[in-house]
């Protein structure tokens, strides 16, 4: 801490100095080199850096530093200046990637006090708030300043915020306002929180999310023509730290969990404003295919406000077929996925079970089908599932994941497919013996080709426990297989 208070002011304002000169640089008719430019960034980084590593951990108490309120001013202010000057620059001027290093450092020194301290932080929160969600993110004549990782870092500091356990005071259960004898700094953040996002500023901020960042980007189209198995498996962990799409669904969900009650009928009111919209126009598909992410994520909050069941009946299966766009139907099957435990009856799977089938065959979109068997894995494993309304189509479902799992070539996507068969063998039991004998084939070469992918191998374990329960004693067809990995196991 004592070195950290020698040396703060000075790192301030040194960082403050090469961020000058730099902005100063590109707005003077007789600019620096370039080379020189690039240097006032990366020493104005180098300080950030250390400023960073200062408020963090340097200082146990931020209040009792005086340069504190100067630098938080400065780190919003040079946020302004950078994000101007990448516009200035353009896309694909050699300094503008510098540059939004900088930024994304200025973001990164936020959101680690607000993590660490967010209790210290309290005299900046409405600024800090109020600098990435009114002045910037949901500013749409803003937007030409935005990119994607501002974009993602803003987003990950407003739901910071929303879900910091240090602005979310405990409650009387009896008056529903906050109980004495708490820490005025917790009430304080909690006023703060409650008085930014009124209901209008939560609305306002559902709707943006919705139409101007759920629709799908060009580098997403890119990367689903591209990469197919890598688009269609996913995102786990805290990919929403770093990753757009991610995180602005993160986000999304965190506003529709805190403020059901005033958000629930914004998200369902979105469903007839596309209803007519032309499913094979590209624009049209887009937002059609943001409002159903919306209803999907969202599906535990607008669950007694839309019936599915009739939705589906009346819109979606007709959609399903009709739709040449892949991105829409993709966006259906996750739909139906998402509502398979909530309110698919069991009237409303025979109807289900046909279209997934359909959206199984070779034919189709190899995204599409695997969306599809995932789909498929979760209407199955609901509670409502009863085997005899299946049956008609197990046959089907089991030769079109056979051809999936052999089509695929990515272990993670073979691991998938995989999985759907062990649901399906444990729903159905002995009802798979006779459509078993593919797979039975397939897996010892499957076997031999995974003996550097572990948890392959152990989907293929999991897999072949079932069909052994399933097959019973025609099982022993099994040994040849079984006797070699279980000895490779034990």
């Amino acid at each position: 801490e004592d070195i950290a208070s020698q040396l703060f002011s000075f790192t301030v304002e040194l960082w403050c100095q090469q961020v000058n000169l730099f902005v100063t640089s590109l707005q003077s008719s007789q600019g620096e080199t370039q080379e020189t430019c690039a240097s006032y960034l990366e020493l104005g980084s180098l300080a950030l850096r250390m400023l960073r590593q200062f408020v963090v951990h340097g200082f146990s108490d931020l209040d009792a530093v005086p340069a504190m309120p100067e630098f938080m001013q400065r780190v919003l202010s040079t946020m302004d200046h950078l994000l101007a000057a990448r516009v200035h620059l353009g896309e694909s001027h050699p300094l503008t990637e510098a540059v939004e290093k900088q930024c994304i450092l200025c973001t990164k020194v936020l959101i680690d006090l607000l993590e660490h301290k967010p209790l210290q932080i309290i005299p900046y929160l409405k600024s800090t708030i109020e600098f990435f969600c009114v002045k910037y993110l949901f500013a749409e004549s803003m937007e030409v300043m935005l990119f994607e990782r501002f974009i993602v870092q803003g987003l990950n500091f407003m739901k910071g915020m929303l879900l910091c356990v240090d602005y979310t005071p405990k409650v009387n259960k009896d008056t529903c306002v906050p109980a004495p004898n708490q820490d005025s700094r917790i009430i304080a953040g909690y006023e703060i929180k409650m008085m930014f996002f009124t209901s209008d500023v939560a609305t306002n901020i559902v709707r943006q999310l919705v139409t101007r960042f759920f629709p799908l980007r060009q580098s997403e189209m890119d990367s689903w023509n591209d990469d197919p198995e890598g688009y269609a498996v996913e995102e786990s962990g805290e990919t929403w730290k770093f990753s757009f799409r991610a995180c602005v669904e993160t986000a999304f969900a965190t506003l529709m969990s805190m403020f059901s009650v005033n958000l629930a009928p914004v998200v369902t009111s979105m469903i007839p404003s596309v209803q007519d919209m032309d499913i094979n126009d590209v624009n049209a598909v887009k937002i059609r295919e943001a409002v159903y992410c919306a209803v999907g994520l969202a599906v535990s909050e607008v669950y007694d406000d839309v019936n599915f069941g009739d939705w589906f009946e009346q819109r979606l299966q007709h959609e399903l077929v009709q739709s040449t766009s892949p991105y829409l139907r993709r966006r259906i099957l996750w739909l139906i996925g998402q509502w398979a435990d909530v309110n698919v009856t069991r009237t409303l799977r025979p109807v289900i079970y046909p279209h997934l089938m359909q959206r199984l065959s070779v034919e189709e979109d190899l995204v599409v089908r695997l969306e599809a068997a995932s789909t498929l894995r979760k209407v199955i494993d609901g509670y409502q599932f009863e085997t005899e309304d299946f049956l008609p189509c197990l046959e089907n479902a089991a030769g079109l994941l056979f051809t999936l799992l052999m089509d695929v070539g990515e272990c993670e996507t073979k691991m998938l497919v995989l999985h759907v068969f062990n649901i399906i063998i444990q729903r159905t039991g002995s009802e798979m013996k006779p459509y078993a004998g593919g797979l039975v084939q397939y897996l010892p070469r499957l076997w031999e080709a995974s003996d550097s992918h572990n948890m392959l191998r152990c989907s293929i374990v999991t897999v072949l426990a079932r069909l052994v329960r399933a097959l019973g004693s025609m099982s022993t067809s099994l040994y040849a297989l079984l006797m070699p990995i279980i000895a490779h196991c034990t």
